[in-house]
């Protein structure tokens, strides 16, 4: 993803809001590259606009590779950082610095807080990584799971059963057809109960991406949406000092009258002897 994508993604569908970032590199106006060459970053998070008061964007700790947003949930915040990791050709190095700033990332949020890091990382864990992964360990795999480790996350639809049982793959090389597990939905080990269930979709014609989409149902309570608290307003009590007696005759004394007047009198006979 690039610059002139961001606003494309603002966008997409009405009823979403995104945040999104891309790396400051131009484009070569003969070959456009590097609109071709892969790996290089751009990453987008979106949520649904009904949730908006709940969502707080964290452009501090974001880049090219990771995006991050909070989402306020009822006991504590929870945040979603998009990743997109270097690839696997060449880029050991360049891999082990992206994880390194999520690392930092990680540990400035401080435990108050709960992060999932959902997205490509172009590192296969293998079965070190779960007992529902179908794919092999790589080089950069290997490196991440030291990571995941450190940092007590799990990949999620590695360790949450499907029935049926389903691979595990979400990359299908289209170079020599070999199945990887490279995207990934990392969250805490303790959050694992609350996700009903998470699996990579099967192909559809409309995909027209080498990646299988991978889906992640979570139950949270989220914080309810009141509006501001106002306080009643009370009815002001009258000052009567401030009242003359010439209002008191126009506006009590001539209605009173008035009202009296339209009283029938009673009989003579039942007239009291004193009025008083």
């Amino acid at each position: 993803m690039h610059q002139y994508d961001i606003n494309q993604l603002h966008k997409f569908h009405p009823d979403f809001n995104c945040f999104a970032m891309a790396p400051q590199v131009e484009e070569d106006p003969i070959y456009c590259a590097p609109r071709y060459s892969r790996g290089r970053g751009g990453v987008a998070i979106f949520w649904r606009k009904n949730i908006d008061h709940l969502v707080q964007k964290l452009p501090s700790l974001s880049n090219h590779r990771v995006v991050g947003i909070q989402l306020s949930t009822k006991y504590h915040n929870l945040c979603f950082l998009s990743t997109y990791l270097p690839t696997r050709s060449g880029c050991t190095d360049q891999f082990k610095e992206s994880l390194d700033y999520l690392d930092s990332v990680l540990t400035q949020m401080g435990s108050d807080h709960d992060t999932l890091i959902l997205g490509d990382l172009n590192a296969d864990i293998g079965l070190s990584g779960g007992p529902y992964c179908t794919s092999n360990a790589n080089e950069q795999g290997r490196i991440l799971q030291h990571y995941l480790s450190n940092w007590n996350l799990v990949s999620a639809h590695l360790n949450i059963p499907q029935y049926p049982p389903r691979s595990s793959h979400t990359y299908v090389s289209e170079a020599h057809g070999t199945l990887t597990t490279i995207d990934h939905i990392l969250c805490p080990k303790h959050l694992l109960p609350l996700i009903g269930q998470c699996h990579p979709l099967d192909e559809d014609p409309l995909n027209t991406s080498d990646h299988l989409p991978l889906i992640c149902h979570i139950n949270l309570h989220l914080q309810p949406h009141s509006p501001p608290k106002v306080a009643p307003t009370s009815h002001p009590k009258p000052n009567w000092k401030k009242v003359t007696t010439q209002e008191i005759r126009e506006t009590y004394t001539k209605a009173v009258e008035s009202a009296l007047g339209s009283i029938p009198l009673p009989a003579l006979n039942v007239l009291i002897s004193n009025p008083q």
